[in-house]
């Protein structure tokens, strides 16, 4: 296991801060800016990658119709794949959102 590899190797003073490390490049944290504030993705791949990197982008429309909710609406995002429109409905205040992705 890596991590039992890392211990040993490097020892258990300097472990977390090289973990960290790895976990973060192996699986990167991407902020996106947005209107409603700041939304912190880890991506564990290439495409929660690219779907945080287009999130404003890709489907405007989307994101337009979401800044028109009001408070307390509900986002019910069925197939919702990486699930990018959930998180960004969930910085509104007062507002609630649920995914649903089915894999066959």
């Amino acid at each position: 296991m890596l991590t039992a590899g890392m211990r040993r190797l490097l020892g258990e003073h300097r472990n977390a801060a090289i973990l960290a490390h790895v976990v973060e490049s192996l699986s990167p944290a991407i902020t996106v800016d947005t209107p409603l504030g700041a939304l912190k993705m880890h991506c564990p791949g290439e495409l929660p990658v690219f779907r945080a990197n287009t999130l404003l982008t890709k489907e405007p429309e989307t994101i337009a119709w979401i800044d028109t909710f009001e408070p307390g609406e509900t986002l019910w995002d069925i197939g919702a794949n990486v699930g990018v429109y959930s998180l960004y409905a969930g910085l509104k205040p007062a507002c609630r959102s649920s995914r649903s992705s089915r894999r066959w």
